[in-house]
């Protein structure tokens, strides 16, 4: 086998052991007995349980959260999923985490209030059609030098309102919203300074 991406179709919080997939063809189907294989939801690792793990289309039940040093979060909808039922398909060092381990991987997938980052953090927005009245808040104080990544994974206009956080070095800074195009890896990386997220690069975004 390979490797299978999928995403979630629900979110679900840091204690829930039933998740819920859009696609659960990487898994024993409905109903059929497999053994526990390794499922990896944005930065997270996870184990379904042994035996029946899909009791009903894109339920998946799961015995283990924070698995392989991992900690147990809670993900938006359409987090991205990964998962095989053949062990050695991993690579031999842990695919996760893909950016150095103070990277944690957060999915955005609905409009709504982003979590403010408490460390370095990569942003994935993963709405299908653009996010529009979606709210960044002011990192705390103390946090200083806190890297902060939003990167578009669908060719959508996304709109992020951080009123007066936006720093990014032009007249009128800190400004307001950021803008995406709609394009697939349209990005923005910031560094947090006194509670201002300054902007460190831009492709494919707009500061207003």
């Amino acid at each position: 086998m390979a490797i299978t991406h999928t995403t979630l179709s629900a979110a679900c919080t840091a204690t829930s052991n039933d998740i819920y997939v859009t696609s659960g063809t990487a898994f024993p189907a409905v109903g059929v007995s497999g053994k526990s294989q390794r499922v990896q939801i944005d930065g997270e690792v996870a184990y379904t349980i042994d035996g029946v793990c899909q009791p009903s289309t894109g339920r998946i039940l799961l015995r283990s959260r924070g698995a392989d040093g991992t900690e147990a979060v809670a993900h938006d909808v359409l987090a991205q999923v990964q998962t095989t039922a053949t062990g050695s398909d991993w690579t031999a060092v842990p695919p996760m985490p893909a950016y150095p381990a103070t990277f944690a991987i957060v999915t955005v997938g609905q409009d709504g209030v982003i979590p403010v980052p408490t460390q370095d953090t990569v942003y994935i927005l993963n709405k299908a059609t653009a996010l529009a009245t979606t709210t960044l808040a002011a990192p705390a104080a103390d946090l200083n030098g806190i890297q902060v990544i939003f990167t578009s994974a669908t060719a959508a206009a996304h709109v992020i309102t951080a009123t007066g956080l936006i720093g990014d070095g032009a007249s009128g800074s800190p400004e307001d919203t950021a803008t995406w195009d709609a394009f697939i890896g349209a990005s923005m990386h910031c560094v947090v300074v006194n509670g201002v997220y300054n902007v460190v690069s831009l492709v494919g975004v707009t500061i207003t």
